[in-house]
């Protein structure tokens, strides 16, 4: 493995979108693991980032942003839903 990451790919007769292209290899999942697309650009200290997900014992921790382009993410008070 180059530099201890392994990488499978899954090729999507349609477009499913981030959730349902996992939603397909759930199965797979049993780890943590980062999802990033490749058309967004990141200045984010990824370390404190999973230091933050492991803390709070979350499922899943989303990192986003305001756009245009996107669908909508609800908050309530600190935590999503």
């Amino acid at each position: 493995m180059p530099f201890g990451v392994h990488i499978e790919y899954y090729f999507e007769k349609e477009p499913l979108g981030n959730a349902g292209a996992l939603f397909k290899i759930k199965d797979k999942l049993d780890s943590d693991f980062l999802l990033l697309n490749a058309d967004a650009v990141f200045d984010v200290d990824f370390n404190r980032f999973v230091a933050f997900h492991k803390q709070h014992g979350g499922v899943v921790t989303l990192f986003t942003h305001p756009n245009s382009h996107a669908g909508r993410v609800k908050r309530d008070e600190r935590y999503l839903k």
